[in-house]
């Protein structure tokens, strides 16, 4: 007698190992690129073009593979180099190295808050109101803790160009104010700002709100 059926429809050859895998499932996502990028409000302070920096709209890091170029007076950002990389969601664009913002003269560092204090090197009277608010979001740039330090620095370029929140303001209206800025949460495994070096720095600090608006496609 002889099997016309071994069942299972699987070969009756011994030497056959058949295996089970299970389902393999990938997930594909969507990477876009710039069409257009447009200035809708050309922001306060701006007479130097900024340099500007492509924060991916999901992730938060810095696109490092695009590059825009803004023209004093023209609403349309030219792109001469753009990316593949970005996620598929409206990214954010950081105006930075431009002549925005207020000078810092000095910085101090509270170990326990970790916030940091700014001095300005300029004052405000009420002719020239106070930029700053508590709530605000502020760049900073131009901070440095020394060549060579191990400190990750007080810059927002150091954390992926976060935006500070500012905690404390000092208007001293007529004299030097001051602006304190939370950096709490961005230390870890004994890892510190550093000591600020006045020799090398020209600290900058610049509010969102004066950052010029930009759309997108």
């Amino acid at each position: 007698m002889t099997l016309d059926d071994i069942g299972f429809s699987l070969p009756s050859d011994p030497t056959l190992n058949p295996r089970i895998l299970p389902p393999q499932i990938i997930k594909i996502e969507s990477l876009a690129s710039f069409d257009t990028v447009g200035i809708t409000s050309f922001g306060r302070g701006f007479s130097v073009p900024p340099i500007l920096v492509v924060l991916d709209g999901k992730t938060n890091k810095q696109v490092i593979d695009v590059d825009l170029k803004v023209t004093l007076g023209n609403s349309t950002v030219e792109i001469l180099k753009n990316t593949d990389g970005m996620s598929n969601v409206t990214p954010t664009i950081i105006p930075t190295q431009s002549s925005a913002g207020v000078g810092i003269n000095t910085v101090g560092f509270n170990t326990i808050t970790e916030t940091v204090t700014a001095t300005f090197s300029v004052g405000f009277s009420t002719v020239s109101p106070f930029p700053f608010a508590v709530g605000d979001k502020v760049l900073v740039e131009g901070i440095s803790v020394g060549v060579g330090s191990t400190g990750l620095g007080y810059n927002s370029s150091g954390y992926d160009y976060k935006l500070f929140d500012v905690t404390e303001v000092t208007e001293n209206l007529g004299g030097i104010g001051s602006v304190t800025y939370s950096m709490a949460g961005l230390f870890k495994n004994g890892s510190f700002p550093g000591t600020f070096d006045s020799v090398n720095s020209s600290g900058k600090i610049l509010a969102s709100k004066h950052f010029p608006t930009f759309e997108s496609t």
